[in-house]
């Protein structure tokens, strides 16, 4: 069951480190926004894995039969962390602008 998890989510975090490496490499080419960047590109990916394995649950739920309000908490709670990854990524780029704005 791992290496499924694993087909699904590499491709995604492959697609998101490059979108961030390649907008760090364009704003400057500092250590701090590099570094930076590593620390926020790691903390998607654990969202990524995070959102994932919820889905996963969530389907093994929908499988399972379990409950109808325990399956609706899960949703909400799958929802809200979609909501923030897509916040995380529409701010991303516009943190890096203000840190090369306020670096120089």
């Amino acid at each position: 069951m791992n290496y499924s998890i694993s087909v699904v989510y590499e491709p995604l975090l492959h697609v998101l480190c490059c979108y961030c490496y390649c907008f760090c490499s364009s704003a400057t080419a500092t250590a701090t926004v590099s570094a930076s960047a590593a620390a926020d590109i790691a903390m998607l990916q654990l969202l990524l894995i995070l959102l994932l394995r919820l889905l996963l649950l969530l389907l093994l739920l929908l499988l399972s039969r379990l409950h109808l309000l325990l399956l609706l908490q899960l949703l909400l709670l799958l929802l809200l962390l979609l909501l923030l990854l897509l916040l995380l990524l529409l701010l991303l780029p516009l943190l890096f602008l203000l840190f090369c704005f306020c670096y120089y």
